[in-house]
């Protein structure tokens, strides 16, 4: 089984980079929301079509936002 780590809304938005690049190493990141559940980054599958564009697309967004 993956390693989980949980960070907050604000972490996430500080470090999506970083949290990327550990979901890519098989890391499952759960961002919480006010201490509860809130969503879960994980690596997609090498078969799921567009992984690639997806990704791209993700840094494009973040570095936009900051």
């Amino acid at each position: 089984m993956p390693h989980q780590t949980v960070v907050s809304v604000a972490e996430a938005r500080r470090s999506l980079s970083a949290l990327l690049d550990r979901v890519r190493a098989g890391e499952v990141v759960l961002i919480s929301r006010r201490g509860r559940p809130a969503a879960v980054l994980s690596a997609l599958r090498p078969r799921q079509a567009n992984a690639g564009v997806w990704l791209q697309r993700l840094q494009e967004l973040h570095q936009h936002s900051c």
